[in-house]
């Protein structure tokens, strides 16, 4: 759910890391995701952002964006990510913990962004603290449409709505090879993905996405489509959506072993996250520029 996104910031629980993690089956992932924005009526012409491939296996993640060149290896059983820039030959390994310090010094900054407008006082500084405010601490409404095929899950708010098509266990769309737990695990690496995500390529706080896969979690639902709309800095519509397999196929594990490859290239020079971090927000600025 817009976890591969280069430009988005799609549960709060602490991932514990089990035998079952590691045991589980398979999973591949295709996702595409698309922006509405100019044409929400007609999906199919609406431009693509990104697709990618993320596949579960021996208790690894492995996300790759096509065209992008960033792997993204998610490894819970030392709780760390692995990153790898294909396109500046870079490899880097994050641990979760400072992901969470780089998160809450953020949400600090934040803070005191926030008591500067309250200072202010002026008309633009009070009206820009509640999206704000609501990005660290997002409350929404929530329906679920049993009636509706596949059900929908509607979570909204004054400046975000969340409209998420979903499957769960006993559906027929997931087919015999489901395992019930796959749910779980899907929405665990999903939660660290939105954490990581937003310090790479920082833009809405991933308490938004962490409320959606809490939600999510809840029920033991899992997202097979997912509208974004936002009335934060514009007006934005965007549609993720993902398509589950239960087995990998002979070209996924041959991605897996190239993938693997490159974690152990010597062409390839290992930095520290400090470092890899601060090249991504200097590339990030001067394409903005």
């Amino acid at each position: 759910m817009f976890h591969s996104v280069k430009m988005i910031g799609p549960s709060i629980a602490i991932l514990v890391c089990t035998p079952l993690f590691a045991t589980a089956q398979d999973i591949c992932v295709y996702t595409q995701v698309r922006d509405l924005s100019g044409n929400p009526n007609n999906p199919e012409a609406a431009p693509t952002i990104s697709r990618s491939r993320t596949l579960f296996h021996a208790g690894r993640v492995y996300d790759y964006v096509d065209g992008v060149g960033e792997l993204i290896v998610y490894d819970p059983a030392h709780q760390e990510f692995i990153i790898v820039d294909g396109i500046r030959m870079l490899v880097t390994t994050v641990q979760f913990d400072e992901i969470k310090h780089l998160l809450k010094l953020n949400r600090q900054r934040a803070g005191e962004y926030l008591d500067q407008l309250r200072e202010k006082g002026d008309a633009d500084s009070l009206k820009a603290i509640r999206p704000l405010e609501f990005q660290l601490h997002p409350v929404f409404n929530e329906t679920l449409n049993l009636q509706a095929k596949p059900p929908i899950l509607n979570l909204s708010s004054e400046y975000f709505q969340y409209s998420i098509r979903c499957v769960t266990n006993g559906s027929p769309e997931l087919g015999e090879r489901f395992a019930p737990e796959s749910i779980q695990r899907y929405l665990e690496y999903a939660d660290w993905v939105a954490r990581l995500n937003y310090v790479l390529h920082p833009h809405f706080f991933p308490e938004l996405r962490l409320a959606v896969n809490e939600s999510l979690r809840r029920r033991n639902l899992l997202p097979i489509a997912v509208d974004l709309k936002s009335q934060f800095e514009g007006q934005h519509h965007l549609r993720a959506e993902h398509r589950f397999y239960w087995e990998l196929e002979d070209q996924d594990r041959s991605y897996i072993n190239q993938w693997e490859r490159l974690l152990v290239d010597p062409d390839f020079r290992h930095v520290s996250f400090n470092e890899y971090h601060r090249r991504t927000l200097v590339s990030q600025t001067s394409i903005k520029r």
